[in-house]
Parts: C-alpha cells; sequence; structure tokens
C-alpha cells in the first residue's frame, strides 16, 4: 500500500502548478472617474483587427462583427472597456505572437462577452490575463495557451492575477498547453456554468490566496486534475460535474481548504479527491464514484470533514488515510469498491462514525502500522473480506457498531495489534465474530456475538 500511495504521489506533482505572468509586478492604473473620461461612455462598431487595437486600447464599448482578428501584437488594456462580439463561434481574436493575445491591467472595469479568443501558433502565451480589476466575462472560448517549460510562462486559457474580482459565466476553457483557467495571489472570482476540457494539465486551478465560488462546471478530459487547489487558496466547490480527468478528479495541495459539495466526481484517472499535505477542507454531499484509485485520499496531515458522501465502485478504496492524516468521516455511504471501505495507515488518525460500509472487495475497514482511531455507531456489512481488519501496532477504540454478513470474520485482530471492543453487535459473519491473534491485545466489553459461523469468539493462546 505505501508503494502505491508513493507512486501516486509523485504521478500528481508534475508540472501542475508552473506558471507566472508575463509581467512580474501587475499595473495598477488609477482611472478618472466617468464623469471626466470622455472614453467611459464611448461605442464604437469595429470591423478590422488595427481598428480593434486602437479602439480597445482607448477604452469604451467595443462591438466587434463576425470575423476573424489576427492581432499582431499583445493588445494591453489600462483602461474601462468593453468587448462584444457576434457569439463565440463568430467573432475570433487570435494572435501567434510571444505574449497574452489581451491582458488587461487596470483596478477599473473590464467585460468581454460572445468572442473566442486564441492564442495561435508555437509562440508561448495565454490567451487572457488579467490583473486587477473588477471583471465579467461571459459565453467566450478560451484556448490555444502555449506553455514554455523552461522559462515557466504562458500555456493558460485564463490567468488571473492580483486583486481582481469578478465573475465568469457560460464560458469554454479548452486546449490550452497547461490550464484552462488560473486563478491566484488574492483574486476572487465566481465561476458558474462553465467548461473546462482537453487542456493539458488541470481544468481549474486556484492558488495563492485566491477564492470565490465554482458552480454547475463541467470539467472534464484534462490531461491531469480536473480541479486543482494550492497554497492557501479556499474556493467553494458547488455541483460541478468532474469526470474524466487524466489524474485527480479534485488535487489539494499546501495549506488549502474550502468547501467541496454537491459534486459529481467521476471515473478520473487518479483519485476522486486528493489531499496532499495540511488541506482541511470540508467534504460533503458529493458523489465519488468509478475513480481509478480512491474515491478519498488523505496524505500528509490533512484534516478536515467528510460527511454524507456517497462514495463508490472506486478502483482501490473508498476512502485511504495515511501520513498522519486526521480527518472526520461522519455519515458516508461507501459501498462496492474494489479493496477496502476504509483503510488506514502509517500513523494516521482520523475518526469514522455512523458511516454504511457495505460489499466492499476486501475489508469494510483496515487498519495497520502505528493509526489510533475512533470507530463508533458504523453499520459495517457483506463485505468480501473481514467487516474490520487491525494489524501490527496500530489501536482502535471500537464501539457500537454493527458488524454483520461480512465473508470472512466480523473482527480480525492480527500480531501485536489493541483493540477496545464494546457495546457492539457483530452477527452472522461467514467465519468468526471476533478472532484474534495470540499477541494482540484485546478487550471484549459488553458486547452482542453471535450465529457467526464458525464460532462468536476465537482468541489465539
Amino acid at each position: 500500500m505505501k508503494r502505491i500511495l508513493t507512486l501516486i504521489l509523485i504521478a500528481t506533482i508534475g508540472s501542475s502548478l508552473a506558471q507566472r505572468s508575463f509581467e512580474t509586478t501587475p499595473q495598477t492604473i488609477n482611472l478618472a472617474p466617468a464623469s471626466q473620461n470622455p472614453l467611459a461612455n464611448r461605442s464604437v462598431d469595429v470591423f478590422t483587427a488595427e481598428d480593434f487595437m486602437k479602439q480597445a486600447a482607448a477604452g469604451g464599448s467595443i462591438y466587434l462583427a463576425e470575423g476573424v482578428y489576427e492581432l499582431n501584437a499583445p493588445l494591453v488594456l489600462t483602461n474601462n472597456v468593453k468587448i462584444v462580439g457576434a457569439g463565440m463561434d463568430k467573432t475570433i481574436i487570435s494572435s501567434s505572437v510571444a505574449g497574452n493575445v489581451i491582458q488587461f491591467a487596470s483596478d477599473g472595469q473590464f467585460e468581454l462577452k460572445g468572442v473566442s479568443v486564441i492564442h495561435a501558433g508555437n509562440e508561448y502565451g495565454n490567451a487572457l490575463q488579467l490583473d486587477g480589476g473588477k471583471v465579467v466575462i461571459r459565453q467566450s472560448r478560451f484556448s490555444g495557451g502555449v506553455w514554455n517549460a523552461e522559462m515557466n510562462v504562458g500555456g493558460v486559457g485564463l490567468l488571473v492575477l492580483g486583486t481582481t474580482q469578478g465573475k465568469l459565466n457560460y464560458n469554454v476553457f479548452e486546449n490550452n498547453g497547461l490550464h484552462g483557467a488560473s486563478i491566484g495571489v488574492t483574486s476572487k472570482m465566481d465561476v458558474d456554468e462553465n467548461t473546462f476540457t482537453n487542456n493539458m494539465a488541470s481544468g481549474l486551478v486556484y492558488w495563492g490566496n485566491a477564492s470565490g465560488r465554482a458552480s454547475n462546471n463541467v470539467i472534464n478530459n484534462n490531461n491531469e486534475h480536473g480541479i486543482l487547489v494550492a497554497d492557501q487558496a479556499n474556493p467553494r466547490l458547488d455541483t460541478n460535474t468532474i469526470r474524466a480527468n487524466g489524474g485527480h478528479g479534485i488535487a489539494l495541495w499546501g495549506d488549502s481548504s474550502g468547501r467541496i459539495i454537491k459534486n459529481a466526481i467521476e471515473s478520473n484517472g487518479q483519485d476522486g479527491i486528493f489531499l496532499a499535505a495540511g488541506n482541511h477542507p470540508k467534504i460533503d454531499f458529493n458523489v465519488i464514484k468509478s475513480n481509478t484509485q480512491n474515491g478519498i485520499s488523505y496524505w500528509g496531515s490533512a484534516t478536515g470533514s467528510a460527511i454524507s458522501n456517497q462514495i463508490e465502485n472506486n478502483g482501490i478504496n473508498g476512502i485511504s488515510i495515511g501520513g498522519t492524516a486526521n480527518p472526520y468521516i461522519f455519515k458516508n455511504d461507501i459501498r462496492y469498491n474494489t479493496a477496502a471501505g476504509v483503510a488506514l495507515w502509517e500513523e494516521a488518525t482520523g475518526d469514522l462514525i455512523e458511516n454504511s460500509i457495505e460489499a466492499n472487495g476486501t475489508d469494510g475497514i483496515v487498519i495497520e502500522a502505528k493509526v489510533k482511531t475512533r470507530i463508533e455507531n458504523n453499520f459495517i456489512s457483506k463485505n468480501f473480506q473481514n467487516g474490520i481488519s487491525i494489524w501490527n501496532n496500530a489501536y482502535a477504540r471500537v464501539i457500537g457498531n454493527h458488524i454483520i454478513a461480512n465473508q470472512l470474520s466480523g473482527y480480525s485482530a492480527a500480531e501485536y495489534s489493541h483493540s477496545n471492543i464494546q457495546k457492539n453487535e457483530i452477527r452472522a459473519n461467514e467465519r468468526w465474530g471476533v478472532i484474534a491473534a495470540a499477541t494482540a491485545k484485546v478487550n471484549l466489553v459488553e458486547n452482542i456475538v453471535v450465529d457467526n459461523i464458525d464460532g462468536n469468539v476465537y482468541l489465539e493462546e
């Protein structure tokens, strides 16, 4: 198990967070108020690329006719500007030169609607970069970002820096050399009803101290992770469909946190949710199924809670808890996973309370190494090996559980393990109710242990 998870961690790190701005210090422009700015309320219809670059740089409302606008240099905007096209499939703004196709660098206002912004060719660059301001971006497409690995620049459909605030609605972020959209520093963006697909790294990234809400997005077929949350970022990820990404559905690094709620996280190439370090999110009411590895993996010193999730049909364990992780696992439905329902190992100290853990391919719960855990009031039934297995020097406090009809024993305690087993119902298991090795320390108090096929309690001498 340790070898498997080590390989998973190495595969996870890769290049996913490699990115930076082309300008290390974002510009801050102090705009005149609308009454003093003659450009603030003007409206211009534009038909050529040259006219577009000139008029957009001047500011105001720019209406682009249907067609392709091929820019011969990065377009840097510092005035309030609104750019409206005829639709993302009809109005295309592109550039094949190095750098951003468009960059907004201001504390003012920026609006973009109904266009495709495409970085073409092989030179490094992003489609759109935002350095501050209040922004609204709707019904647009961002693609073609080229990442230069040596310089560590480019490759992003939308790169958000500084203290940018705003909304992304009904956009498509696809076919970028790194991420679909990357939101960082102290930006706060609400990301709703977008599609992130076929990007070479992650679909959507939050990093630095970024925050905001991402809801009702479709995030699929990205080469690495669906969503990556790093550093101290703290987003709310709500009601997204995250499926068929090559890495994890959601990966959390650093000390990131946030709320992960009501998402469908399915058929991803690694874990459904992976917590790599000191992460502490709330993971509630998600459907996490058919991922190639674990449903949820807690690694490092991760904490937080997982409450009322449906975790099923994952390729290894439903929940894997390792390192020194200490999560609170409450009222989850954990079933039909290929290996264990819940696996605890190394020096983990998680608590498992009131979960339903059924029909998993090995044990309902497996505990090994130096784990210390509390297992209370769970329903553990019909697992293909033992209801609970404890190994090595692990310690478990097992109270008030229903451990019924598992295909081997209800509770199996291997050498040198320590178990305090109180007030459980251990019934109708195919072998023993409780079986313990001679060197295992088992304290049995007020349990109901009946109707087990080979016998109710067997303690080796």
